[in-house]
């Protein structure tokens, strides 16, 4: 409790209103600080000069990690998936680095997929950058290459999981696990999961051993070309609705809230399912005891894995329009503040498709973009406004004359 009112203090001082900026883009910190209303309304000297946005996020995220790095030292940052970070993100990290006035311990570990990144991505050039800036900002960096699994890491996860008498088998076993998994750790930990669910390896009481027929198992996996097949055959096993439960809740992003998820169920969960319809709340738990997501806060489920997103958006065959009846369904149907919460969500749904309201869509692209621009993601304000500027139509400066004003400056602007 000390170190949380210290940190709350802290940021209160030096931030005022300008830590709103950080409760934008980082929900979570609303259950750090005070009230909205209790907090003392005056904004740092050092903010007061700073008219740019972006110049503003900085600092208040600068702030925040001096905080955090005083009170919580050693302090250690881990950002996954790099290879999607746009461009106003890395110049985030890249800010945080080298920031000389912190003189506190802190560590930013970063994993990437190498095989998607290549010299003309963004992240490849802010590396390069980085290690040109290190020694003049006095910050040491290291870089490890990961590789896949080999034939004997796998073995290894066998003997431990798995153990059975005979070292042949599990060697023989690892070696397909490795042919149809090409050693990818999450693809490897599936594979002996479906194993097991499938019964091709099972537990010999009387022995107290496992034991399995590789015979079998090399014929009931031949089909299998990659991870996303072997979700799905997974997936397929479960009843109906759960699958589409699953298909709806793909469609609403990496992460999503209890209220989309439940508005969307609750609209289309009786067009999918055949007989009784179960309730969002039952279904959530299916999903969850069978660990395609993780509940983090009260409020939001993500997937535990950008492949199992994947799969479950195509477990079942729906109509091209689906994304779009989603989108349009969410912003008739969630609360203001909800929607609020969920703007780039329902945007990116409504987007997908042709939509009849162009006016009133190009209004929400507009408050989409204009929320993007005020955690400083330029990158997706400039998408958001040009696609609300496509939706206005040639005609656009005689019919919404004062609308495309407002997107032409977003865009810009960005």
């Amino acid at each position: 409790p000390d170190t949380i009112s210290s940190i709350r203090q802290t940021l209160e001082d030096q931030l005022g209103d300008e830590v709103q900026l950080l409760v934008q883009l980082i929900a979570d910190l609303n259950s750090l600080l005070k009230d909205e209303k209790e907090m003392t309304r005056r904004p740092s000297i050092d903010i007061a000069g700073l008219d740019n946005g972006l110049d503003r996020m900085r600092y208040a995220f600068r702030v925040l990690t001096r905080v955090l790095t005083k009170e919580c030292s050693p302090m250690v940052v881990f950002l996954d998936d790099l290879q999607w970070a746009d461009l106003s993100s890395l110049q985030m990290l890249d800010f945080l680095l080298t920031d000389s006035g912190n003189p506190n311990p802190l560590m930013i570990l970063g994993c990437y997929r190498s095989e998607e990144v290549d010299e003309n991505s963004l992240l490849y050039n802010k590396i390069v950058a980085m290690r040109e800036k290190r020694e003049k900002h006095g910050f040491s960096m290291t870089e490890m290459e990961i590789g896949p699994f080999g034939a004997h890491n796998i073995e290894e996860v066998i003997t431990k999981t798995t153990p059975c008498d005979s070292q042949d088998e599990c060697q023989k076993l690892a070696e397909l696990c490795l042919k149809r998994t090409l050693g990818n750790v999450f693809f490897v930990l599936e594979f002996l999961r479906m194993l097991q669910l499938e019964e091709l390896v099972h537990y010999d009481l009387s022995t107290r051993k496992w034991s399995w027929d590789l015979a079998k198992i090399e014929e009931a996996t031949m089909s299998t070309a990659n991870v996303a097949m072997l979700l799905q055959e997974r997936m397929r096993k479960l009843p109906q609705q759960v699958q589409s439960f699953l298909q709806c809740a793909a469609y609403l992003g990496s992460t999503f809230s209890v209220a989309s998820i439940t508005a969307v169920w609750n609209t289309y969960g009786r067009r999918l399912t055949e007989g009784k319809m179960e309730r969002s709340p039952k279904l959530l738990e299916t999903i969850l005891e069978n660990d395609f997501v993780d509940k983090y806060g009260e409020r939001h489920y993500r997937w535990v894995h950008d492949k199992i997103q994947e799969a479950a958006l195509d477990v079942r065959p729906l109509r091209e329009s689906f994304q779009l009846d989603i989108g349009t369904s969410l912003y008739y149907s969630l609360e203001p503040m909800q929607l609020e919460e969920d703007l780039f969500t329902v945007v990116d749904l409504i987007n997908t498709g042709n939509v009849q309201k162009r006016s009133e869509y190009a209004e929400v692209n507009l408050r989409a973009a204009e929320k993007a621009a005020a955690v400083s993601a330029y990158d997706a304000a400039s998408k958001y406004a040009s696609h609300g500027i496509e939706l206005l139509g040639k005609n656009r400066w005689v019919e919404s004359r004062s609308l495309t004003v407002k997107l032409y400056t977003v865009s810009a602007e960005t």
